[in-house]
Order: C-alpha cells, then sequence, then structure tokens
C-alpha cells in the first residue's frame, strides 16, 4: 500500500500533455517513492531484525511502534527523502552516494529510537567503513526499481490494461520494498552489532 500514491503520480503524469507539468509528477513521484518505501522499512525492518534473531514480532506490534515513533520516522523520511531525490533527479551519482551515506538511518530512528538528524548522523557513522559496498548495494537496490517498474509496464499496459499493469507494477513495487526492508535490516544489524 505504501506504493500506490507513487504509482497513482505516475498514472496521472502518464495522461498530462504538457512536458512540464509531467516532468513535475515524475519528478514528485521519485520522491513519493523514495519517501513511501522509507516509511514501509519503518514497519518492516523491526519485524526482520525481530525474525533473524529467532523471535517473533507481530505487524500491529511493529505498527504501534511506528505510531510511537510517527513524528521522529517521518521527519527521517522527509530529511532523507528530499535531497536523494533531488541527487537521484539532477545527476544519479549524488542521489546513490547519499543513500548509501544514509542506508541505515530508518532503522536507527525505530531501533536506536534517534531523532531525525541524529538518525542520519549515526547512518554515517555506521556506513562509513564500508561506504564503497553500501554504494554499490544501493545502486543495485534503486537501479532495480528503475528498470523493472518501467519495463512491467511496458510489457503490462499493452497485453492487460492499464488497470492491471498496475495492479502489477503496485505488486512488485510491494515485494521489492519487502525485499529492500530485508537488505537494509541484514546491514542494520552487521553495522550496529546488535
Amino acid at each position: 500500500m505504501a506504493y500506490l500514491p507513487t504509482l497513482l503520480l505516475a498514472a496521472v503524469a502518464k495522461l498530462v500533455t504538457n512536458v512540464a507539468a509531467g516532468v513535475s509528477l515524475g519528478l514528485i513521484g521519485v520522491w513519493a517513492l523514495l519517501f513511501f518505501s522509507m516509511l514501509s522499512q519503518a514497519v518492516l525492518v523491526p519485524i526482520a531484525l525481530e525474525e533473524m534473531h529467532g523471535n517473533r514480532l507481530e505487524l500491529g506490534k511493529a505498527a504501534a511502534v511506528l505510531l510511537q515513533r510517527r513524528l521522529s520516522v517521518v521527519g527521517t523520511a522527509l530529511l532523507l527523502s528530499v535531497p536523494v531525490a533531488l541527487g537521484l533527479m539532477l545527476l544519479v551519482v549524488p542521489g546513490l552516494i547519499l543513500m548509501s551515506v544514509w542506508l541505515v538511518a530508518m532503522p536507527v530512528c525505530v531501533i536506536d529510537k534517534l531523532p531525525p538528524l541524529a538518525s542520519l548522523s549515526r547512518s554515517s557513522r555506521l556506513t562509513k567503513t564500508v561506504r564503497g559496498k553500501a554504494f554499490a548495494l544501493a545502486s543495485l537496490l534503486i537501479v532495480s526499481s528503475g528498470i523493472v517498474t518501467p519495463l512491467l509496464e511496458y510489457i503490462l499496459e499493452p497485453m492487460a490494461g492499464a488497470a492491471l499493469s498496475l495492479a502489477g507494477t503496485l505488486l512488485w513495487n510491494g515485494g521489492w520494498g519487502a525485499a529492500c526492508a530485508g537488505v537494509v535490516a541484514v546491514v542494520y544489524d552487521e553495522l550496529s552489532g546488535s
């Protein structure tokens, strides 16, 4: 569900005939994808970490933690997603660099219970010694979504129509988001020494 607003923006952008408006909606879509993926990480990463340590955390309990930390989670998601989205839109590489620096900012916010700026700072410290690997991982995660999502739309829309194309893309993005949260959970677990 976290990716539905992004996909709806993309669908509206296709209908717009004004190039500037279409590009603007596309840029907002990039930001929204990052923002909502951070929010889904806030729920999924604690669940993944508990599972990795042999414990069980129910989705309801993870959501309750999210609600308790909602201001910090939204603040971290905003502080991370805006500069990363701008970096991705301008030259791609700056956005990937920022994503690699702040790769574990959301788990730090939720698990370590830090405020937004402190979460970004701690993520930067945690990823400092593995920056090259974090850059490669961030690149893989972002580029895979950037390639597969339009490819799915290209294949599904002519075959099945806009509604099924949207549904297929939504399923892909949901699975991609869960996989990203799992990867981020593993990275955070390794770097934080939990």
